[in-house]
């Protein structure tokens, strides 16, 4: 039977703590006054931020039961941000890659019950589908399309039951579209917004799918790590499936459009956009708006708008 630590100050264990979101999570949580455990699939090369952090490592969907418990044995806070992001697997590899998400999930929350433990699970609005009806509410229906979307609302499935029906402390975080600072190589494959300004930045041009008329919401780094958080401290009133996205839904044409005119200001440079691009995955096209969960209405600022978002990402380039 776990116990929890007697020590004032919180325990917060932050899984999946290099990916994008989760060095976001780490420096804001760096300045709060909290001790703080960083796990990661692999080994750290070197720590992420210079301070007491406890860095380890553990692959969640190999660990077993003991190692989950001894993980999260004293932390009052878990913050669940690993998974892998693979969108669609193969037919004979998509049972392994559907339990990856959904045994070490489902293993934690058990090991929760009758605790006061809390933990904030980061999920997608994918989940929704490629046309779901707009704008789109926590309630509405999911239609997943991919592999990716199936672990993700399964895992959200477990995250609403444990929280309604074993009174676990929990909530999943449903981000829209997530966009920052220039990722790392291993991870570029992810960030669409990120290889457009790149593919702006060396040929001066970009390509935008159809009429480019279907409705994104973007949504920074920064600003995502400060919902999974705000959430954490909010959980007892929190609903079990949040909505965390910005306040910005427009067009994808309008997005790009955007991205130009910070682009052409830092550079003074004219770019060519073409449209008309054909689609090559039934994701391509996806739509997407909706408003901030209600728990969001208070106390909870966005730092980013998509203008300052996008003006910091070109001044990288610089």
């Amino acid at each position: 039977m776990m116990t929890k630590t007697n020590s004032k100050e919180k325990k917060v264990l932050v899984l999946g703590a290099s990916g994008q979101i989760g060095k976001e999570v780490l420096s804001q949580l760096n300045t709060k006054k909290c001790s703080i455990t960083a796990v990661r699939r692999s080994q750290w090369e070197e720590p992420f931020l210079d301070n007491e952090i406890s860095y380890q490592n553990l692959d969640l969907k190999r660990a077993n039961l003991n190692d989950l418990e001894n993980l999260i044995l004293d932390q009052d806070v878990i913050f669940h941000l690993a998974g892998d992001t693979s969108v669609q697997v193969e037919k004979k590899l998509e049972m392994e890659y559907f339990f990856s998400w959904i045994k070490p999930l489902k293993s934690l929350l058990n090991l929760m019950v009758g605790t006061e433990k809390k933990l904030i699970f980061a999920s997608s609005a994918s989940v929704y589908g490629v046309h779901p009806k707009l704008p789109v509410v926590e309630e509405s229906v999911e239609e997943p399309f991919t592999s990716y979307d199936l672990a993700k609302v399964s895992c959200d499935q477990l995250i609403k039951y444990y929280k309604k029906v074993l009174n676990v402390n929990c909530s999943s975080l449903r981000f829209s579209n997530v966009y920052g600072p220039m990722p790392t190589v291993k991870n570029s494959s992810r960030r669409a917004i990120n290889q457009i300004l790149e593919n702006i930045h060396k040929n001066k041009e970009v390509s935008i799918i159809s009429d480019g008329n279907f409705l994104r919401n973007y949504i920074h780094a920064y600003d995502a790590a400060a919902m999974l958080i705000h959430t954490s401290q909010k959980i007892e009133d929190s609903p079990p499936i949040v909505l965390a996205c910005s306040k910005q839904n427009m067009p994808f044409r309008e997005v790009i459009s955007k991205l130009i005119k910070c682009y052409k200001s830092r550079f003074d440079t004219e770019i060519k956009v073409n449209f008309g691009l054909k689609p090559v995955f039934i994701t391509d096209e996806r739509q997407f708006s909706a408003e901030p969960s209600l728990i969001f209405s208070q106390n909870f600022n966005f730092r980013y708008s998509l203008e300052k978002g996008f003006k910091e990402m070109v001044e990288e380039l610089s």
